[in-house]
């Protein structure tokens, strides 16, 4: 038996080694803050890739789970439950859609919409046609939405993928007007309305809408993907809000459940009514711990004035990281709480430069750094932070 624990080892043989993790293990956390198995405090501004946006081991969700366990934790999806029923409502609600679909992450989520987007296409024309997805895209790593995602390095192990998606230049609008002038051939565009992974990238403010209309216009499912950018991140319950649009397919995931795992594909418009009994299924998706904790997450969010507060905090911290970063911040990119520095020039050892100042962010390359910091930081730990990342920079 391998066992690291109460060693220093950071991470044992038994674990794989996918990942390329710095020597760091954490043994705790609450709220903001992460603790290491030497005791120091460490201030998490990336959630955990955007997932615990309502804090670490939050008192209200952890709280749900632990109800819920006690009364019904598993019965698989050939049963319903209130829990579901519930969540699913909830959800409805919250994106004004018709129908969920739920799984246990956001790659799972973006594989339902593929095959969304493929049974739309056999109902059109008897056989399933492409999907258009952008450059920077990152929708998972399973194959199909391996498929969906640009970035090559994590693509090309893999090939072949599904030939049926392509990529267009994000926010070039005119790519896609031209790719759309054989129409017939396309079934759904898949997009990110703030692409996370590749640094906090946003398009056009008229790209979306224009999108919509494209899609209204030619019958295809406009497919968003709020796995990072959906649950309050960006100041909106779901950030395709911000353009005014309403999709056909929504997936989410990540801070939908503040760290139980669960993921969502809501359907509505084109969309609604596509899955049918048989069509696709999930053992753990919506099980009720699950959709106790996406209940109770929904109920922080729906608080009046909490995602205004978010809107609020943000305008607060882009004006400390102004004031503290100075010349060294060329601008900010995002929107609520999903930011994206651009330093005026490259800075060496970036990433260390960070962790020396006990700060949790992705550095993405020399000149940029993605922040997802907790939802539910006050503005004095919002000072905090800029406070760090303009020391880090000195």
């Amino acid at each position: 038996m391998i066992t690291t624990e109460n060693s220093p080892i950071i991470q044992s043989a038994a674990v794989a080694n996918s990942y390329g993790r710095p020597s760091l293990k954490f043994v705790s956390a609450d709220g903001i803050r992460l603790t290491d198995a030497e005791g120091k405090r460490w201030f998490d501004a990336l959630c955990g890739i955007g997932v615990a946006n309502l804090g670490h081991c939050n008192p209200q969700v952890n709280d749900a789970i632990y109800k819920q366990m006690q009364t019904l934790d598993h019965i698989s999806n050939l049963y319903a439950s209130e829990a579901q029923n519930r969540a699913a409502e909830m959800l409805c609600n919250a994106a004004n859609m018709e129908e969920v679909f739920f799984c246990n992450s956001g790659t799972e989520a973006n594989e339902a919409a593929i095959k969304l987007a493929r049974i739309h296409g056999m109902n059109k024309r008897g056989s399933a046609g492409r999907i258009i997805c952008f450059s920077g895209a990152f929708h998972g790593r399973s194959l199909g939405a391996l498929s969906a995602t640009a970035k090559e390095a994590i693509r090309a192990p893999f090939y072949p993928l599904l030939a049926n998606i392509e990529h267009l230049s994000f926010g070039d609008i005119n790519a896609v007007r031209a790719a759309l002038v054989s129409a017939d051939e396309y079934d759904a565009i898949l997009l990110e309305p703030i692409q996370g992974e590749a640094g906090v990238i946003c398009p056009p403010n008229t790209f979306i809408p224009e999108l919509a209309a494209l899609c209204a216009k030619h019958n295809l499912l406009l497919m968003v993907d709020e796995v990072q950018s959906g649950n309050g991140r960006t100041g909106k319950y779901f950030a395709f809000q911000h353009s005014g649009i309403q999709p056909d397919v929504v997936t989410t995931a990540k801070g939908l459940a503040n760290g139980f795992p669960a993921g969502a594909t809501l359907l509505g418009g084109k969309a609604t009514g596509l899955f049918t009994p048989g069509t696709h299924g999930s053992t753990y998706g919506g099980n009720p711990m699950a959709c106790a904790a996406i209940e109770s997450v929904y109920s922080v969010l729906s608080e009046p004035g909490f995602l205004e507060g978010v809107t609020e905090l943000s305008r607060h911290f882009q004006a400390q990281l102004a004031k503290y970063l100075g010349s060294r911040l060329e601008r900010i990119d995002g929107l609520g709480l999903m930011l994206g520095l651009q330093l005026s020039d490259g800075i060496e050892n970036l990433a260390q430069r960070m962790l020396d100042q006990g700060i949790l962010v992705n550095v993405i390359n020399a000149e940029r750094i993605r922040l997802l910091p907790p939802l539910i930081m006050t503005h004095e730990e919002a000072t905090e932070l800029a406070v760090a990342i303009g020391q880090a920079l000195d």
